[in-house]
């Protein structure tokens, strides 16, 4: 016999409390990994390089890991069938959300950012060529 139960379950507050994590740990990863990954300057040239591509591939393969594993708890419903599936799936989603919450909380922040600045400063302190400001019939 088929029974439909809706109400309190602890399986729903597991994937919405998680969820609130995988988005942080999106956020600081969108705010300053992904700028590694674009070009230094804005408007410069590099649009649709190698490791932009390499970026947004891993990041959707990461969005699908994560939200797979967060999602088991809200179909499962009890906090046993959840700790059972994590176990069997080795709390993989954990560490995806572990791992780079203690990195960017405890320096990794900073050294992107110090990276990211030296990126800038080596674009913008690049010589520049100068222009050829004539057109091709002005007979020069």
């Amino acid at each position: 016999m088929f029974v439909l139960k809706h109400g309190i379950a602890p399986g729903y507050y597991i994937t919405f409390i998680l969820g609130g994590f995988v988005q942080t740990v999106g956020r600081l990863c969108r705010s300053h990994l992904r700028p590694l990954f674009l070009p230094a300057v804005p408007g410069a040239a590099e649009k649709g390089t190698s490791a932009k591509k390499d970026y947004d591939i891993a990041g959707t393969l990461a969005s699908t890991l994560i939200l797979n594993f967060t999602a088991t708890p809200f179909m499962l419903g009890t906090a046993a069938a959840t700790w059972t599936a994590w176990t069997r799936l080795n709390f993989y989603g954990l560490y995806m959300i572990g791992g780079p919450m203690a990195f960017f909380y405890l320096g990794g922040r900073g050294w992107l950012k110090g990276i990211q600045t030296k990126r800038v400063k080596a674009a913008t302190s690049a010589p520049v060529k100068p222009q050829d400001t004539h057109s091709p019939g002005d007979g020069r």
